[in-house]
């Protein structure tokens, strides 16, 4: 092959033209047969595609019956490098079979208990699915999206807050298609919050009552009513015919789940604090290829338990050895356990914050008044140090609202009169406000910037902290 027929043939491969197979091969071994950049790329370009297929081929294989099997095979492939393919092909998979949701859920439950960052990017792109199709009045894709969003939320993937957020969205301003989203919703998640936030779950099925009971939809929405019922029905049987997780796909042990509480929804224009990271799914040249896969390598032999070869270690040692090497093994355990105890104290910690902002957010959200909001708050007995979450609780509310809402301002005013402790922890909060103001939206910056302003008007707290 002439020169100018192996540029020309390069181009074609680089521009995906068609070639006779015999033609592809013969270029690319000619390629392949020196040390140059085109080589390197093609290798790791043929690797990629390996990748993608296998990924794809083991999703589309997972069933009740192979779960645990399918994860092992998964973590053996580099899902750090193909976390956007996982997330794709998973997001796509359930799509097409809805059906397979809770298997789905759980394997990606499994994956994100050993890469969270891979369950993190299956939970923002879910997200931020809903947000573009709600918006767009989508409802197919609402409904898978909303679908896996309940059972991820059922393997503790997604926090319980989530669920909550989106029971809001769909009740605020009820429609046909809105409440139909929002049973079909509350019948995945409704036996988790009856566990876990039975007071959350009355208040929305509350919230469903008043709308059925006060004809608040148009006319031709008689199915809407007739939803709302069944719904009702569904919770009286306890949810029985919707289980939040059945034996066979509880593949995680409990207190080694990684929930990603930092996920939340939020509908405003211009919002993009979730990535969707969408460049992950093609392939991308990669400077540190053979570091990246050791990396990978030493990830993956710890994550499955995998031996190095035996012959790296010396035959035939001294009992004096082999008693130093117990006494290095007890050693490290103890100090393995001393570090366990304390994630464990640091996740115990983590979870009592998390429990309380589900209430402290329940309680804003269900209130009708400023009055019955702060009596709510402190009836409900806020511990010491946990003051500063209840500011930073009405700060991002007021900062999520689409217009500025004096509601929590009013709540934080009286507040800080009613408790010193409370103007301490606003002036706290005012100062990483101040610090981070350069990443807030123009909408954010204005909703939180009038919040202090209502609270140094009103002399809640004092101009010192300017």
């Amino acid at each position: 092959m002439t020169e100018p027929d192996k540029q020309a043939s390069e181009i074609a491969i680089q521009k995906r033209v068609y070639m006779p197979p015999a033609k592809v091969k013969l270029l690319e071994g000619q390629i392949l047969g020196g040390d140059t950049f085109e080589a390197r790329r093609l290798i790791q370009e043929k690797a990629w595609i390996t990748l993608r297929k296998a990924i794809n081929g083991l999703i589309n294989k997972a069933n009740t019956a192979n779960v645990r099997n399918i994860v092992k095979d998964l973590l053996k492939e580099n899902l750090i490098r193909g976390k956007g393919v996982f997330a794709r092909s998973m997001i796509k998979a359930q799509t097409a079979a809805p059906i397979f949701t809770p298997v789905y859920a759980a394997v990606t439950a499994a994956i994100n208990t050993a890469l969270p960052v891979v369950g993190k990017l299956v939970l923002v792109r879910l997200v931020v699915n809903f947000k573009k199709s709600y918006t767009r009045d989508d409802k197919p894709v609402c409904e898978s999206s909303l679908k896996f969003i309940a059972h991820l939320a059922n393997q503790h993937v997604a926090s319980i807050l989530l669920p909550l957020q989106i029971l809001t969205l769909l009740i605020d301003k009820p429609s046909g298609t809105s409440i139909e989203l929002c049973t079909s919703f509350l019948k995945e998640v409704g036996q988790l919050l009856s566990e876990a936030h039975p007071q959350a779950l009355r208040v929305v099925c509350d919230s469903l009552r008043s709308i059925a009971q006060e004809q608040k939809l148009g006319e031709g929405e008689e199915r809407a009513y007739d939803l709302i019922l069944d719904m009702m029905d569904v919770r009286r049987r306890k949810f029985q015919d919707y289980p939040s997780l059945t034996k066979e796909l509880d593949v995680v042990e409990e207190g080694k789940q990684i929930t990603h509480d930092d996920i939340q929804l939020t509908i405003h224009e211009g919002d993009d604090t979730l990535n969707p990271q969408t460049s992950l799914d093609i392939f991308h040249y990669e400077e540190n290829y053979e570091e990246n896969n050791r990396a990978y390598e030493a990830i993956k032999r710890r994550i499955l338990g995998l031996d190095e070869d035996e012959s790296d270690s010396p035959i035939g040692d001294d009992d004096e050895e082999e008693g130093s090497d117990d006494e290095q093994k007890e050693q490290k355990q103890i100090q393995i356990s001393q570090a366990e105890i304390e994630e464990d104290t640091k996740r115990a910690n983590e979870q009592e914050k998390v429990d309380f902002r589900r209430t402290l957010y329940l309680a804003i959200s269900s209130s009708v008044g400023f009055e019955e909001c702060t009596h709510k708050i402190l009836q409900g007995g806020v511990k010491e140090g946990l003051e500063i979450e209840v500011c930073l609780m009405l700060i991002e509310c007021c900062a999520q609202e689409r217009t500025y809402n004096p509601f929590f301002a009013l709540v934080g005013e009286r507040l800080c009169n009613l408790d010193p402790v409370y103007q301490q922890a606003f002036d706290e909060c005012f100062a990483r406000q101040y610090e981070n103001i350069h990443r807030l939206e123009t909408n954010k910056l204005r909703n939180v910037a009038m919040f202090f302003a209502h609270l140094l008007h009103s002399d809640a707290l004092p101009w010192t902290v300017l």
